[in-house]
């Protein structure tokens, strides 16, 4: 039996396993964020966190790997990656800015609204190239920080891997074009 022959449709159980994982993921935070010790890291050795976004990110990986098998050019795979990820993205970085900073901000608005940070959140943030965690006077008494969304660290991640496989699906192309000596 084939991976294939169980990966047709959508009635393979793999949203199911992503939704669980990425359920895991909140469960996981709740420990962090009460500066509690994740019960199953005491039994295994790895937070309940560190073993969802594992299985979360092999998931993805197979799901993203086979995006790509299946469009017929590298940039139609690379122009669905960004117009999956980018339109909301960008709209919940704006959305952040304007209803996190302003009603939590110890800021008055126009000081909020004038700082650079305040508008480097939503493009940093959107570039998927590097995060900007805080927003100018926004949660600063939290314990880890003035971070609005720490879960954004794994989008640039994400985007270097779904570089990876775009790299990858270049060098197929490449080398199934070469003529081969036998």
């Amino acid at each position: 039996m084939r991976l294939s022959d169980v990966d047709t449709g959508r009635q393979n159980n793999m949203d199911l396993i992503r939704f669980v994982a990425a359920s895991a993921v909140i469960y996981a935070h709740a420990f962090r964020l009460q500066n509690v010790n994740d019960p199953m890291e005491g039994v295994t050795g790895h937070s309940t966190g560190a073993l969802a976004v594992g299985i979360f990110f092999c998931l993805s990986g197979f799901l993203i790997a086979k995006s790509l098998c299946n469009r017929p050019s590298l940039l139609e795979f690379l122009l669905a990656r960004c117009l999956r990820i980018l339109p909301a993205l960008i709209l919940v970085n704006i959305a952040v800015v304007l209803v996190a900073g302003l009603f939590w901000t110890e800021l008055s608005p126009a000081a909020y609204f004038s700082n650079g940070r305040t508008w480097t959140y939503i493009l940093w943030n959107s570039s998927l190239l590097k995060c900007q965690y805080d927003l100018p006077g926004v949660f600063l008494n939290n314990p880890y920080g003035g971070a609005v969304n720490g879960s954004l660290w794994t989008l640039p991640a994400e985007a270097r891997m779904y570089g990876l496989v775009f790299a990858m699906g270049l060098v197929s192309m490449v080398s199934t074009k070469v003529p081969k000596f036998e």
